[in-house]
């Protein structure tokens, strides 16, 4: 996510929330292929790559943010072009929760 979607305080990433978040889903998830972060020394995403996808897509990779102040971003990109994402951060558009797919945006 961009920080052109924000508006307000997003906050410091929290990297306790990233690591168990990772945890969970290599515990929970046959389909993980691999984990990372970013950034080894002050990590702002925490990417997981799958080894499927949806419908026809052979791969998947999520993005996720969390922060310290509880705002977060879930990001699905796949080899068929599939892209969105849900999350809560503060703007000027929209309620605090909302998942973008494609160009259509769905209000909780």
């Amino acid at each position: 996510m961009s920080d052109d979607d924000r508006a307000g305080e997003f906050g410091p990433i929290y990297l306790p929330a990233l690591q168990r978040i990772r945890d969970l889903w290599l515990e929970l998830e046959p389909l993980v292929g691999a984990t990372s972060y970013d950034d080894v020394v002050a990590p702002t995403e925490l990417q997981i790559s799958l080894t499927d996808g949806l419908d026809d897509a052979d791969a998947a990779r999520l993005d996720i943010q969390w922060s310290e102040l509880g705002m977060y971003s879930f990001h699905y990109v796949d080899s068929e072009d599939v892209n969105w994402r849900f999350d809560r951060h503060p703007n000027t558009h929209s309620p605090a929760r909302r998942r973008h797919i494609g160009s259509r945006t769905v209000l909780h």
